[in-house]
């Protein structure tokens, strides 16, 4: 018989009873604990399965929900705006009308509004955008920004008051954070070029402390205070005034009035509904900026080297150059702005070398923004018919 590595083979020992016993209990225990792990498991994927597979219960309803029917205070301004020219327009977003709907004539100012509501907010009583470079908000649906809003509210008394209201005393911390979540809630911020984005409210739902701060210097700079991002008295006002005027221009009612309002003082001054449409996005600055830059390609068309400017509606280094030099010139103050003084004297020489001529139509900006807008809102009229 060979012998062990070890030595002597060891002998066998006898398996007991309670030896399987003990084996059986073990194996028993082992399965079990399998079982009920794959039940588990199966039960969270069951629960995962139905909560992918049922419907948001506070999902956003983006479905148009104004109603172009409700009363003014003054039924005048409902009437239809009669015997406006054809639409200046570049041939390019003319060609997106049907044949005929060039001529605007006959269009009334309810369907200019509707289209608006469209290309705006689609709708959305509730739709907000942050501009981050004037630091104000738009809200509602036809995205009035507050400090536009509050200059209508001044200018016209028959449109409902939006800042008149009593300051709540006992505004908490609570009712500060859900107020910031109001304003700000679905914003992203950036403190540098690189940095990553963030929202004022973490995935767990609570505040970002960084964007909280940030917008909170923001709110203070709005209302000229200190920009320290504290809490103080005099931020916990400018914060009520602030959410106060988002909910007051997210009321359909009133948003629809202040909206109407807004277009019909530019369709009233530049008699154009594109150009007053395109003014309504940009604002009249861009608008009446791009009609003097048209005004100086018409002024120096003849000089020798003047290279024509694009009548974009923004002050570059070509259009300040020109500027420059006109100001010179005309014994204006040189400091290559379009401000009131430098545009009297672009429309007084205009008048003197084109005399007798009618002023030149206004322009809608050779801006890709400002025309895509346009764009919209031609297809949204067209969408009507």
């Amino acid at each position: 018989m060979p012998r062990h590595p070890l030595g002597a083979a060891p002998k066998k020992e006898k398996t007991s009873l309670l030896d399987y016993a003990i084996f059986g209990e073990v194996l028993f225990l082992m399965t079990f604990g399998l079982w009920k792990g794959y039940q588990g498991q199966s039960g969270l994927e069951e629960e995962l399965r139905q909560e992918r597979t049922q419907p948001k219960q506070e999902e956003i309803d983006y479905t148009p929900k104004i109603d172009f029917t409700i009363e003014t205070p003054d039924p005048e301004k409902l009437k239809p705006v009669e015997h406006h020219p054809a639409p200046r327009m570049p041939q390019e977003i003319q060609e997106t009308l049907k044949a005929g709907e060039e001529d605007s004539e006959g269009v009334n100012l309810r369907r200019y509004l509707e289209a608006i509501v469209q290309i705006e907010s689609g709708g959305n009583p509730d739709a907000r955008r942050y501009e981050p470079g004037i630091n104000d908000t738009s809200w509602g649906l036809g995205q009035i920004l507050t400090e536009t809003a509050l200059g209508l509210e001044a200018e016209y008394p028959d449109l409902p008051r939006i800042s008149d209201y009593n300051l709540k005393p006992d505004f908490s911390d609570k009712d500060v954070e859900k107020a910031l979540v109001r304003l700000y809630g679905n914003f992203i911020w950036t403190k540098e070029k690189g940095e990553k984005t963030k929202s004022i409210v973490n995935v767990d739902g609570k505040l970002n402390e960084a964007a909280t701060i940030e917008f909170l210097k923001r709110i203070q700079n709005k209302h000229n205070l200190h920009p320290t991002g504290e809490i103080n008295a005099k931020t916990i006002t400018a914060i009520q005034d602030e959410d106060h005027l988002r909910a007051r221009l997210c009321d359909p009612t009133i948003n629809t009035l202040y909206t109407e309002a807004l277009y019909s003082s530019l369709l009233e001054t530049y008699k154009d509904p594109f150009v007053a449409v395109a003014a309504y996005n940009c604002g009249p600055n861009m608008i009446n900026t791009a009609i003097m830059q048209q005004r100086l390609n018409e002024l120096n068309g003849n000089s020798p080297g003047y290279i024509p400017l694009t009548p974009d509606g923004s002050v570059g280094p070509n259009t300040e150059k020109v500027v420059r030099r006109f100001q010179q010139e005309h014994e204006l103050e040189v400091d290559g702005k379009v401000g009131r003084a430098t545009r009297r004297g672009i429309n007084s020489a205009w008048k003197t070398m084109y005399p007798g001529q009618e002023n030149s139509p206004p322009i809608i900006p050779e801006n890709s923004m400002v025309q895509n807008h346009v764009r919209k809102f031609a297809k949204a009229l067209e969408k009507q018919d």
